[in-house]
């Protein structure tokens, strides 16, 4: 699916969280795919863990501010790791 598609995913609080996360990480991928990255760099950069246990999933605010992060990520790339 396209980013934009996974994106609405994301941000519509009427899906399950396990199905949003998912979204996001699919939305890191594509992200990653266009700027030749590890999806690891960038799920770390927004805030977004592999996986979670299930009491332990991002708030609404974390969900949208890691989605901010990667349109902006998308638009501009990977901010670069400390020492390279």
């Amino acid at each position: 699916m396209s980013y934009s598609v996974n994106k609405k995913c994301v941000l519509n609080d009427l899906l399950p969280i396990n199905q949003r996360m998912s979204r996001i990480r699919s939305c890191a991928v594509l992200v990653c795919e266009k700027w030749k990255c590890h999806r690891a760099i960038i799920l770390v950069q927004i805030g977004i863990k592999d996986s979670y246990a299930e009491d332990s999933y991002p708030t609404e605010s974390e969900i949208k501010t890691a989605m901010e992060m990667l349109d902006k990520i998308k638009d501009t790339g990977p901010m670069p790791r400390i020492g390279q």
